[in-house]
Parts: C-alpha cells; structure tokens; sequence
C-alpha cells in the first residue's frame, strides 16, 4: 500500500507515479474538510471525484436533466450505500435509460472538475489500495494523466481571476440588463444558469444546484457577467428587477395620492336614437319630429299657455330609447286617449345639462307650428 503526506508528494507527483508503474486500484485523498477518491487502470485515470461522501455524478446528471426523482428512486433506493461513481455508471447502463456516449460525457466532465479541485490541496493525506477493476467498469476508456494535469493547470491559471470577478461562495447572483452590442448567442449550460438566477441564491447554490462544479460554474457566471446579463451582490443599482420594483412603486404611489376620482362617462344613445342640438342629443327629436306632426297641439293638452302646450308635447314624442336592438314604438296616443294626465305621465325631455330646455322647447314647438 502507497500512502503518505500531500505536503511530501503532490498529487501530480503521485499520479505520475502511478501512469509510469500502470498501477491500478483507487486513490484515496483526505483534505481538510472532505476526502476525495480517483480511480486508475493500468495507469490512467477512469474517474474522480473531490467528495467521496457525494453523489457528484448523479447531482450532475440531475442537474443536466438527466435524472429525475423516479430514476433516482428506482436506480439508487434500495442501496445502504453510497455507490461510487463507476458504480452508478454501470446501474445506469445496465437501465439503458440515458445513452452510453452521454453517460461517458458527463463522467469526464466530473472527472476534469475533480481533478483540479484536489490539486488546490495544500494539505492532507492520500492512500493507494491497488486492486482490479470489474469488468464492466475496466472496458471503460481512461484518460491520461498528462492530458487530465494540463487541462487543470490552464483552469487553475485562470481561476485567481475568475474568483475574484465572481466573489465569495455566498455572493447573490442577479439578473441585469444586457448591453445593445451584448452577444446573446448562448449555449444550453448557459441558458440554465439564467434560468436558476433568481437574485436570491448564491454562487454555491447555482453550484449544487447544477453539480458541474465550482470552476464550471463560475467561468459561466463570468461569461455572462462580461455580456452585462448578470451581476454579482444584492443591493447593486444595476439589477433590473430592482430597479423595475422601484419603479413601478413610485407610480402606484402617485396614483393612489393624485389619481383622483374620475368622473363616469356620459350615457350615449344608441345609434338612430335621437339628434344631435348644440353638440348634445336628445332622444326623439328629430327622429319623430315628422310623427308629431299628425298631432297638433291643441288648447286641450295642457292647461298652460302656448309654451306649456310645446313643452307637454315635446315630453310626449321624446320618449326614452333604452337600447338600439329595441322593438319599433308603438303609435303615439291622441290626446283624448291621454286626458287630463297626458303633461305628467309622459316621459322626461333627456338633454346634455348644458343646452337650455326652454330652447328646445321653443324649436320643436315652432317646427310644429310649420308643419
């Protein structure tokens, strides 16, 4: 058995080791906080992972989509366990649920994250247990330990930059405004992030929520913080939904202090209801005027003089028009059918308030008199 200090031998070191012999078996790595765990046949690396007491492989699937709560329940609920990633792989080919070159695709994916999250480990404990590899798992093809160092020195390169344009674990991410020259040609990863984005979690939580890893996730924050679609911190003047808020609060209060009542639209007759005098309608009276003509006024309507005779005729042909779809009226009676109570059992004159009765009054008694 291998086994040493990670302030002795680094893990680049020790897995140059192993490629160089074509050992194979599991690493085990103990950090601070958690331990991790790579997988290597005949010298290359199968898997990795910067948490043994996680299911990182399966919180990567479901964070692409890939697994839901049933899969999950039905590949894993019976287990007392927690199953390696190479294990789950293989439950999960045996289903044939989610394509074998997808299933590849991912475990690299986790496997480049692992390997550059363990290599920031200044400190802690590593143990080689040499062994052979399943069958099913040995077919699977590894990746060589050269290519895996390279690719997690360029991101670590990169990373010192990428943290501090990002901030802390625990930063809020918010959705912004983009520029009018901001380049919207997403990619899917990209468009999940959006998508998860609600001003209130934080990078760690886009992170578990995703399972695609701290770098992986924050390289995509950036990326969009530098089109002008996020931005990093509550409280920042920038964030679109605050200020939206803001807004919108100013208006309701003015409103509610300035808004006022309104007053109710006037009632307008409906189409061939009445005529218009002095821009106001009143019902009836050119639209009957000729009918009223076969009733001329007579001493007998009224017990008033001639005016009071116009205007109790006038209120006798200006019946109301409630609806425009109403039946034809019927025939106007004779004064002798109305008698004594024709003046003040007819309908109202309706005029707009600013037009003189008396007027109207006058005119359609002066028309009658013509005819």
């Amino acid at each position: 058995m291998l086994h040493g200090e990670l302030s002795d031998f680094t893990l680049d070191e020790i897995l140059a080791f192993l490629e160089a012999t074509g050992k194979s078996g599991q690493l085990h790595v103990h950090g601070l906080v958690r331990g991790g765990r790579i997988a290597v046949r005949g010298g290359g690396v199968l898997d990795a992972t910067a948490d043994a007491g996680r299911l990182q492989f399966a919180r990567r699937l479901v964070g692409r989509g890939l697994m839901d709560a049933a899969m999950l329940r039905e590949i894993l609920g019976e287990l007392d366990t927690l199953p390696t990633d190479l294990e789950l792989l293989t439950a999960l080919r045996a289903a044939s649920r989610i394509p074998n070159e997808v299933l590849t695709r991912v475990l690299h994916e986790q496997t480049v994250d692992a390997v550059f999250d363990l290599l920031g480990w200044p400190e802690g404990t590593f143990r080689f247990e040499a062994g052979e590899l399943p069958d099913d798992i040995a077919a699977l093809e590894t990746h060589a330990v050269a290519e895996l160092l390279e690719a997690a020195r360029e991101r670590r390169q990169r990373w010192p930059r990428i943290e501090a344009e990002t901030g802390a674990p625990d930063t809020p991410v918010t959705i912004t405004e983009p520029s009018g020259d901001a380049d919207l040609d997403l990619g899917p990863d990209a468009w999940q992030l959006i998508g998860l984005i609600d001003g209130a979690r934080t990078i760690a939580d886009l992170v578990a929520l995703t399972g695609r890893g701290d770098y992986d996730v924050r390289r995509g924050l950036l990326a969009l913080h530098e089109a002008g679609i996020v931005g990093f911190g509550a409280g920042d003047d920038r964030i679109a939904l605050d200020r939206l808020v803001r807004a919108q609060t100013v208006l309701r209060e003015l409103e509610e202090r300035v808004g006022g009542h309104v007053e109710p639209a006037q009632e307008v007759p409906a189409p061939g209801s009445g005529a218009a005098v002095n821009g106001a309608t009143v019902d009836g009276a050119a639209s009957q005027a000729p009918a009223a003509s076969t009733h001329p006024a007579t001493p007998t309507d009224t017990p008033g003089g001639s005016e009071d005779t116009g205007a109790a005729s006038a209120n006798a042909d200006a019946e109301p028009v409630d609806d425009a779809s109403a039946a034809p009226r019927a025939p106007e009676p004779t004064p002798a059918e109305t008698g004594a109570q024709g003046a003040s059992s007819r309908p109202k004159l309706r005029t707009d308030p600013s037009v003189d009765v008396e007027l109207v009054d006058r005119l359609i008694s002066g028309i009658r008199t013509l005819s």
